[in-house]
């Protein structure tokens, strides 16, 4: 058999099913749906006709059987999901307290999928409307690891990055402006859980100096180093989402 050919008849029993008179007699849109997925794939082997056509298209008359079809606005998506980590950052606010796993997030501690999975269910019981694992779907692509969004919803506690940054401040910060400016770092991360570099150079740190970061500290080795503490907020690179 040509190896063109192996993809159609791997769906060879499907494709006898659509032709058949009995399957349209009484289908409904969830099997549609299912048969348009498993076929679509090799629609492009169909037989194309040559000539014109003798018969009118069928047209087949479905009930919807109840199916319900949620469809997000993708023009819209920025808007929902900023109401949506509204109402997670509330919900898991209650539970600062009381989860050990969100306090651990809190601090830049890493967690296991059991402690995420515990999360989840907490979340549910407290608020049956938010489900931590949908926030993964606002991610078109390579979402990052679950516990990370969360800690850029309900931020970091303050000492745990102070701690982060506490010996480069000993040696670094020798004047008011990079002391200003690590005052700003150290406020973002605890609000946001993380920062990239870029934000370094954008406001508001470069109502301190124009140039940023670079125009703050002038040496290599306190940037480089500083960049380093920065890049410890984010998620490793081998992470996955949960």
């Amino acid at each position: 058999m040509l190896k063109h050919l192996n993809p159609l008849q791997a769906k060879i029993e499907l494709i006898k099913q659509v032709a058949s008179s009995e399957f349209w007699a009484s289908v409904d849109v969830a099997t549609l749906e299912d048969l348009r997925r498993e076929l679509r794939g090799i629609m492009h082997h169909r037989q194309k006709p040559t000539g014109p056509q003798s018969l009118p298209h069928k047209v087949i008359d479905i009930t919807d059987g109840g199916v319900e079809f949620d469809r997000r606005s993708s023009n819209i998506k920025s808007i929902d999901m900023q109401l949506y980590r509204q109402l997670v950052e509330k919900t898991l606010e209650q539970l600062f307290d009381t989860s050990a796993v969100l306090q651990k997030i809190r601090r830049g501690v890493p967690v296991s999928q059991q402690d995420l999975d515990s999360l989840i269910s907490l979340t549910l019981i407290q608020t049956p409307d938010v489900s931590l694992e949908l926030l993964c779907d606002f991610f078109p692509e390579s979402a990052p690891p679950l516990d990370f969004i969360i800690r850029t919803i309900v931020g970091m506690e303050l000492d745990a990055v102070e701690e982060r940054f506490a010996s480069f401040a000993r040696r670094f910060s020798e004047d008011s402006r990079q002391t200003h400016f690590l005052r700003l770092l150290k406020n973002h991360i605890q609000k946001y859980g993380a920062i990239t570099v870029e934000k370094l150079y954008e406001e508001p740190f470069t109502t301190i100096a124009s140039d940023g970061l670079d125009g703050v500290f002038a040496r290599e080795d306190q940037i480089d180093e500083l960049i380093s503490i920065i890049k410890t907020f984010q998620p490793s690179s081998g992470a996955s989402r949960a």
